[in-house]
């Protein structure tokens, strides 16, 4: 899912449920180099601060506001840096609890985080509470003239019928998850 907002002006760029519980991506972009680890001064240390605590609450935003339907999922979160300049950081770091790591590595963590660990009957459960909200989002949006962000239906579902099946959804793998966050890029 794209775009999903639960507060007002603020909205979580990705999120993906499947057998390996939920993940809730944030990513950020910017033309100059990203410091290789939090704590310092500059600019960019700040603008990473920034993000990682952006990416904190809305971790904390989704594993609320969906603990009924996520059950025991685990809930991570992945702040994904990609920038103009390679700033070396070539490994994932964690910020208290937050994954930190460049686009380029994406695929490689992502193809590390495949245990199952969530029934399907959860995994349904949280795509269609996610759906619920989606359109409930969109309605809103809509009657005060705002363009909605573009939600997971229409994503995935393009000419699916309104009621979604299991059988419609990603597959298991984070491929979806994939797509949207490296612009369909194999990174």
């Amino acid at each position: 899912m794209n775009g999903l907002r639960l507060r007002p002006l603020a909205d979580i760029d990705h999120i993906m449920v499947g057998p390996a519980g939920a993940l809730v991506v944030e990513t950020n972009w910017s033309s100059n180099e990203w410091p290789y680890a939090l704590g310092g001064n500059g600019v960019m240390d700040h603008q990473l601060a920034d993000a990682t605590d952006q990416t904190r609450r809305n971790r904390s935003d989704v594993a609320a506001h969906f603990k009924r339907d996520l059950a025991a999922a685990p809930v991570r979160a992945v702040l994904v840096l990609w920038s103009a300049v390679d700033s070396g950081l070539d490994h994932p770091m964690d910020a208290d609890g937050i994954t930190v790591l460049p686009g380029r590595r994406l695929r490689a963590w992502l193809d590390q985080h495949t245990r199952v660990v969530v029934n399907s009957q959860t995994v349904e459960a949280a795509w269609q509470a996610l759906d619920n909200q989606t359109r409930i989002r969109d309605t809103k949006d809509l009657a005060r003239s705002v363009r909605p962000p573009t939600s997971l239906r229409q994503v995935f579902w393009v000419g699916s019928s309104s009621q979604s099946s299991a059988s419609s959804r990603p597959s298991s793998s984070w491929e979806s998850c994939i797509a949207c966050t490296t612009g369909g890029s194999r990174a």
